[in-house]
């Protein structure tokens, strides 16, 4: 007597059924995860980096712009996705700043190369740096999406002679990195100097994007 194995001839067609519901599933899935992390262009501007650098009326007279706005290509900028910059130098009797301003299609790459700058690294060593804000600095950006005020503290920096004081002020603003490089030889004019500094990139950022 001979025994064979049933064919279940519904078989193959529930398998095609079962590979074609997975393949939508694939799909939609793949539609959903393109909605939630498509991040949003930026708006139309009518204003460019140029016009967001600090201008000069908005410091003192000891302020001295010594060059620029000049323009910064993408490629120079050490930011990732950038579409380029403004840079503009400043200086008074004992100090100087740069203040740089970069694009990026839109405000997600834009926090991502803030995040980047997490000042963490040369810790160790004769010679480790560490970033902290400095003692009795208490302005906080009130129309920044990210914002931070750090000085560079370098252990036994007496051996190497005396470089000064060294600060940066940070802030993402939508499609917007603002960074400013201050360096002062007058370490009593630092929190007075940095947060004058801070309202001033805070007072020509809302110029353009607070209307």
């Amino acid at each position: 007597m001979d025994y064979q194995t049933p064919i279940n001839d519904d078989l193959p067609r529930w398998r095609g059924i079962y590979l074609k519901s997975l393949f939508c599933v694939m799909l939609l899935l793949a539609g959903v995860a393109c909605m939630v992390f498509q991040p949003t262009p930026s708006p139309p501007r009518s204003f460019t980096t140029a016009d967001l650098v600090i201008d000069p009326s908005l410091l003192s007279l000891e302020w001295e712009s010594v060059g620029g706005p000049i323009p910064q290509q993408s490629h120079v900028l050490g930011m990732r996705n950038n579409l380029g910059a403004t840079l503009i130098h400043f200086r008074d009797v004992e100090s100087n700043f740069d203040h740089i301003v970069a694009i990026f299609p839109n405000s997600q790459d834009a926090a991502r190369a803030y995040d980047d700058h997490d000042f963490t690294g040369d810790t160790q060593g004769k010679y480790a740096r560490t970033w902290k804000t400095p003692s009795g600095f208490a302005y906080d950006s009130p129309i920044a999406d990210q914002f931070r005020v750090v000085c560079v503290d370098i252990k036994n920096k007496t051996e190497i002679g005396d470089i000064g004081e060294i600060c940066a002020v940070e802030a993402q603003y939508e499609e917007f990195v603002s960074i400013l490089i201050y360096r002062t030889s007058n370490p009593a004019k630092v929190t007075t100097d940095l947060e004058l500094l801070s309202k001033a990139v805070d007072s020509q950022i809302e110029r353009f994007l607070g209307n």
